[in-house]
Order: structure tokens, then sequence, then C-alpha cells
């Protein structure tokens, strides 16, 4: 989660393949699980157990600097 904006994800990921679909290039990308924490306020009666869906907009950038992939 990013620290300046709480509603905002960041994931760091390694690509592992690149490939050509429909004259389009695609990469696939390689994230380490973890944990994500979210405010739940509007949705009522969150439970532990309770199964959820997460909608985000996706852009992309190439991290330029070095950083350790756990």
């Amino acid at each position: 989660m990013s620290k300046d904006n709480p509603d905002k994800i960041t994931l760091l990921g390694e690509v592992v393949e690149t490939f050509e679909q429909s004259g389009k290039k695609y990469a696939k990308i390689l994230f380490r699980t973890g944990y994500l924490e979210v405010c739940v306020e509007n949705l009522s009666n969150t439970n532990l157990g309770d199964k959820v869906k997460i909608y985000a907009h996706v852009s992309i950038d190439k991290v330029t600097d070095k950083f350790i992939f756990i």
C-alpha cells in the first residue's frame, strides 16, 4: 500500500516472460504474496474469512532503481 496515498496500491514485480498476442506485446509479471491493508468502512458487516474483490485501474512503469525482491 502506498504510504503517500492510502487508497493507492503499488505492487513491485519481476518480468519473467514476454510474449506477443494479437499483435500486442505482453509480459508475465511475478508478484510475491503478502498482505494489503484496506479501509472496509464502506463494506457492510465485514468478517474474518469473507471473500472480497478488489477493483483497480492498472498503469505500469519500469523500475529503474534496484530493489530487493523478497
